[in-house]
């Protein structure tokens, strides 16, 4: 024999593995190996197998059974597309990255979306466009600072800019929130909690508490 070959994909059931999907290939001396090119924005990824020969005319066997792995994270980074009085990232934002501190993604909007229950988001330096709505429980979003020269959240329609409903123990911490409808928007939220947070220059209302919210903290 002369080696194997590892497929990846996003799809269990992706009939067709061998398009696009070779992550590695390797001889019969290496006995273990591990994938550190994350595939942005998924959690859990498959794996299949195949071994091949030293023939001229190489043969090469059927996939093995498909094997689970569930991506091991819940910090994710983002930052802008500037490293300017960054304090959190190591480099430039891009949604495409894998959304480590030295990885870091692009947008608040695409951590939101990728992230789970138990999650911390860290939102580096500078200004991010764009209303975003919290979608699970136990989220946090800490930015780099208040100060004009910290974390900027801030609407670019008449939309508000942080939205959760019916959620619980949400944290917002380190950051300015400007010009929305609402800063926050709280519909039913409990036990959450909003610290050293600016929230400025909003038509409406800073934080509008809505429906059954309760036991939350604002410092």
């Amino acid at each position: 024999m002369g080696g194997v070959r590892i497929y990846r994909d996003t799809d269990p059931a992706q009939p067709d593995w061998k398009a696009g999907s070779l992550v590695a290939t390797l001889g019969l001396a290496i006995t273990q190996y591990e994938d550190f090119d994350v595939v942005p924005g998924f959690r859990r990824v498959y794996y299949r197998l195949t071994a091949f020969d030293t023939h001229s005319l190489e043969n090469e066997a059927f996939f093995t059974d498909t094997f689970e792995a569930e991506l091991d994270r819940d910090v994710w980074y983002v930052n802008d597309g500037s490293t300017v009085g960054d304090v959190l990232t190591g480099d430039v934002g891009n949604d495409g990255n894998s959304g480590g501190a030295g990885d870091p993604l692009r947008t608040l909007a695409f951590a939101l979306s990728v992230a789970t229950s138990g999650d911390t988001i860290y939102v580096d330096a500078g200004t991010y466009q764009g209303a975003v709505s919290i979608s699970n429980d136990s989220i946090a979003i800490v930015g780099a600072s208040n100060a004009d020269t910290g974390t900027i959240i801030e609407a670019v329609t008449s939309d508000n800019v942080i939205t959760a409903r019916g959620r619980a123990n949400i944290v917002i911490q380190d950051m300015q929130i400007r010009n929305g409808v609402d800063g926050i928007e709280f519909d039913s939220v409990s036990r959450s909690r909003v610290e050293n947070v600016t929230i400025r220059q909003n038509s409406s209302e800073g934080v509008h508490l809505l429906g059954s919210s309760n036991n939350n903290s604002f410092f």
